[in-house]
């Protein structure tokens, strides 16, 4: 399993950043897709006959979280950019199209907001290439 901790990681949702990610989990598992637990979003649902990874999840613990947490609402599908170690050349780049499927708030005080999402990858996912700048 991808287990990603650190303060340098950059997460990346549609070309937006989302802000301040601390923890990401991608599983190697590949279990048999389940098309009934994905976020109502006007039907969205992952669709049956695809390679992802199950249960993927991030956390983020952000200043200022409500635009983070309202751009990742349960079933929404975009790109997912994310970097481990930063966007830094030579270091790894984790990238394919999601759908999200979950997503709990675990603390929210002032205006500090703690919370995990659940996504899967769907279609083909790159394991980790390298950028250069």
């Amino acid at each position: 399993m991808a287990h990603y901790t650190g303060a340098d990681q950059d997460f990346y949702f549609e070309d937006v950043e989302m802000e301040e990610v601390r923890e990401v989990n991608i599983p190697e598992d590949h279990p048999s897709p389940d098309t009934t637990h994905a976020g109502d979003n006007d039907g969205t649902s992952i669709p049956g006959g695809i390679t992802y990874r199950n249960g993927c999840t991030a956390t983020f613990v952000c200043d200022d979280g409500e635009a983070t947490w309202d751009a990742l609402a349960p079933g929404l599908t975009g790109t997912l950019d994310y970097y481990p170690l930063g966007k830094v050349s030579t270091k790894p780049h984790i990238y394919g199209e999601i759908v999200i499927t979950n997503r709990t708030r675990v603390v929210s005080y002032s205006d500090h907001v703690v919370f995990t999402i659940t996504f899967n990858f769907v279609g083909v996912m790159t394991e980790t290439t390298y950028i250069l700048e």
